[in-house]
């Protein structure tokens, strides 16, 4: 155990004199470490702690950044790094359990500026109290730049041939943080609560994080959601595919912790009806998941050699750290260099050799084997010439599908889309809309609106017209929905014939239907142009209607009905949704300006059709 010397008097705050040993003995003795739960999102058990400085107002300071400056000051930054890890070390490993979780730890990234020994005194400390390296996972500092100096780079470098871990800490707060993710591959970017707290209420921030979900699964690394404090910030996280996150939520950081490897119930309760949404292209992926072969981060090169030899049909290895996640690939064209020249394979087998197995680990895309098959589709698309994806289960490595599996599921995916899109309109059918109502009436955190639209007048025109002119004004209003409800809070999809159906979530249902009443205008504005002249001019054109009278019609418009179900409340079965809707339906026909809106206030307790079969019995009627 680390000793320190007496602790000299305090100094005060306007004479702040510190020596070195007086320094380095009041941090030894008088910080504390306070430890924060990191929290699976897909299963709520623990899977991390951050370690987080306390007790520095003991020692005269005013905060965190106070203390590792005047460590700075000193020349000590590496000395206290080192203190501070050794003493959440220890209360970490006073708890039961603690071999299945891993330590977050902040790195002032002072501490690696003029030091070669960093990463051989961290690795002495982890085997101390018997720690994987691969648990440790030091956190970039957003206030340090760590890419302009080559001695830092090396030390970096270091701590990886010992299997440490990095993160990106407060991303989209500091400084040079896109060009550490480009040169650094980190394992895990902690996203800034600023982008997490309101995101419901602010788009964009929702698109800041999806995008940097994205980023950070093609590129091989893991998100962690910061800050999170509401149930419906979880959920939003979970939502945009969050893996991990912590917050006040999960847990507040705790000095003591006795209660070893936790898991968190209400967060399992939390996303409970979320995991039992309908399932999302499952078999698709399932069946052509490889269980390839694998290597350990810590194997020799003779043992991968091997393992290439014993495998000849397999191309790349995933690499597993000692917890079983995947660090990435080791491909057999990266060593053919070696291997093919005259001394090549002995230099790498040669135990003085530098070039270890982590030299040849190759960043791969990553994804939960619970995402859909267009989550994963998405991310092999970002990456060039991907070898595949790393599929992983609640973050240990289970499978991987290859670049011809990936192409063989895209091929699927279209002829599924091929099949439910309406070939008129190219809009997605009844079976898409089905799993999107069925999905957003469960989804309790934002408001949502189902509306139904279709024509008035549609058959007097068809009979006038014939039938060709009526799929140019369905093709008309197709065009009209697409171009209008482009943001991705909506969905517009084509229930047949000249009924339509769009959803949509986050907007005010106000500002909804004046965009309704405005698509109502443009596609009445537009239809006009199909008519002759001289019924143009009239208004109307005369036909026959259902009961064989003769009649005038007026020309083209539709009518929409607009079912709002209000954030905070679920809907088990969408079927008391769509009787709603059927209903409104006709109050649009009826209604004065077209639109029928109305707040969704309890299930009914008669089941009613889906929209396709209304739509359908009522224009056979």
């Amino acid at each position: 155990m680390q000793t320190a010397p007496d602790i000299p008097s305090q100094p005060t705050a306007d004479q702040p004199r510190w020596t070195i040993d007086g320094f380095l003995a009041r941090a030894w003795h008088g910080l504390d470490m306070a430890l924060q739960p990191i929290v699976s999102m897909r299963s709520g058990s623990l899977y991390s702690y951050e370690a987080l400085m306390r007790g520095y107002d003991k020692m005269g300071f005013a905060s965190i950044e106070s203390v590792l400056d005047m460590a700075y000051r000193l020349g000590q930054a590496d000395a206290l790094h080192l203190i501070l890890l050794e003493k959440a070390l220890k209360k970490l490993t006073a708890t039961a359990g603690y071999e299945e979780v891993k330590l977050f730890f902040n790195l002032d990234g002072r501490a690696l500026e003029g030091t070669t020994s960093l990463a051989d005194c961290t690795a002495r400390l982890l085997h101390k109290y018997r720690f994987e390296p691969s648990a440790l996972c030091l956190e970039f500092s957003e206030t340090y730049d760590y890419t302009n100096d080559a001695n830092i780079r090396q030390t970096i470098a270091d701590h990886r041939e010992h299997g440490i871990r990095f993160a990106i800490d407060d991303f989209g707060r500091g400084m040079s943080e896109l060009k550490v993710l480009y040169e650094y591959h980190p394992e895990f970017i902690k996203i800034d609560r600023f982008f997490v707290t309101g995101m419901m209420a602010d788009n964009r921030k929702e698109l800041f994080v999806s995008t940097l979900v994205s980023l950070a699964h093609v590129l091989g690394s893991r998100i962690v959601a910061e800050g999170v404090e509401t149930e419906e910030e979880y959920r939003r996280c979970w939502r945009l595919g969050c893996d991990l996150v912590q917050g006040y939520f999960v847990c507040p950081p705790r000095l003591d912790f006795d209660d070893g490897h936790v898991s968190y119930p209400h967060l399992r309760l939390t996303l409970q009806k979320e995991m039992a949404g309908p399932a999302r292209s499952a078999n698709i992926v399932h069946d052509r998941i490889e269980q390839l072969s694998t290597v350990n981060q810590t194997d020799r090169m003779s043992e991968v050699f091997e393992a290439f030899r014993y495998s000849e049909k397999q191309s790349v290895f995933p690499v597993l750290d000692a917890a079983g996640e995947a660090k990435g690939l080791v491909r057999e064209i990266d060593l053919k260099e070696f291997t093919y020249s005259p001394y090549g394979r002995d230099l790498l087998l040669n135990s003085s050799c530098s070039r270890s197995l982590t030299h040849f680990i190759r960043p791969c895309p990553i994804a939960e084997i619970g995402s859909s098959a267009d989550a994963i589709l998405d991310v092999f698309a970002y990456w060039d010439g991907a070898d595949g994806i790393i599929l992983t289960d609640n973050m240990a490595y289970a499978g991987f599908l290859s670049a011809r599996s990936l192409l063989e599921i895209i091929n699927d995916r279209r002829l599924e889309t091929a099949r439910d899109q309406n070939p008129l309109s190219n809009l997605p059918g009844n079976a898409t809309i089905s799993k999107y109502c069925e999905k957003q009436a469960d989804s309790a955190d934002r408001s949502r609106h189902f509306c139904y639209l279709d024509f008035d007048n549609f058959k007097p025109f068809n009979d006038n017209y014939s039938f060709r002119e009526g799929d140019r004004a369905i093709s008309l209003f197709a065009d009209l929905l697409k171009k209008q409800f482009l943001d991705p809070r909506y969905m517009i999809g084509h229930v047949g014939g000249d009924d339509f159906f769009l959803g949509a979530e986050d907007i005010l249902p106000e500002e909804l239907a004046a965009e309704l009443q405005l698509l109502r205008q443009r596609f009445a504005t537009n239809a006009a142009s199909l008519y002759r002249s001289e019924d143009r001019d009239r208004g109307h054109i005369v036909g026959m209607d259902r009961y064989g009278n003769r009649r005038q019609f007026p020309l083209l418009q539709c009518s929409i009905a607009m079912l709002t179900v209000p954030a905070g409340r679920s809907v088990d079965n969408v079927d008391p949704l769509m009787t709603a809707i059927t209903r409104l339906k006709r109050d649009a026909k009826r209604a004065h300006d077209g639109l029928a809106t109305e707040v969704y206030d309890g299930p009914f307790r008669h089941r009613a059709q889906r929209p396709g079969k209304a739509a359908s019995d009522e224009r056979a009627a």
